[in-house]
C-alpha cells in the first residue's frame, strides 16, 4: 500500500510539472496568427494582409509537418497584399508564428491580417514576428464589439 502511495503521488507531482502537454485540451485554447480584422486596441508596429507562398523548414520551426494531408509550418514566406500599419519595406516576407502547444501552424496559400514586428537585420528578406489569438479571445472580442453578452 505504501508503494502505491508513492507511486500515485509521484504520478500526480509529475502531472503538475508537465502542464504544458495539455495546455491545449480544448479547441477554443488553439491560436491562430491570422485575424479576420484589426482588433482597436492592438498595438502593434506592423500589421499587414498577406498571402503564404512557401512554407520553410527550420530547426527553429519544428519542421514542416503533414496534418489533415496537408504540408503545414510555423515559418513560411509571405507576399504582402496591403500594408496597413507600419513600413513593411519590402514586397515578401519570412512569416514567423509562435510554436506553443496551442499555435495553429499555417499552410501553403492561407491568407488574412497578421499583426506583429519586423525584424530588419535579418537578411535580404525581413522577418515578421507574428502575434497570435485564440479562438475564445477572438470569440470575446467579436462579441464584445457587436453588443454581444457572453
Amino acid at each position: 500500500m505504501r508503494m502505491f502511495r508513492s507511486l500515485s503521488s509521484g504520478l500526480f507531482a509529475t502531472g503538475l510539472v508537465c502542464t504544458n502537454a495539455v495546455a491545449c485540451f480544448s479547441p477554443s485554447n488553439q491560436s491562430t496568427i491570422f485575424f479576420r480584422d484589426v482588433p482597436p486596441t492592438i498595438e502593434a508596429p506592423a500589421i499587414a494582409q498577406v498571402t503564404v507562398v512557401e512554407l520553410m523548414d527550420t530547426p527553429a520551426n519544428r519542421g514542416i509537418r503533414q496534418y489533415d494531408g496537408n504540408r503545414t509550418s510555423y515559418a513560411g514566406l509571405a507576399r504582402i497584399d496591403r500594408a496597413i500599419k507600419g513600413t513593411i519595406g519590402a514586397s515578401l516576407i519570412r512569416l514567423v508564428a509562435p510554436t506553443s502547444s496551442c499555435d495553429q501552424p499555417f499552410r501553403a496559400g492561407e491568407t488574412g491580417i497578421v499583426i506583429g514586428k519586423i525584424l530588419s537585420d535579418t537578411g535580404p528578406i525581413p522577418e515578421f514576428v507574428a502575434l497570435s489569438e485564440s479562438f475564445h479571445e477572438r470569440r470575446m472580442r467579436e462579441q464584445s464589439r457587436f453588443g454581444v453578452k457572453p
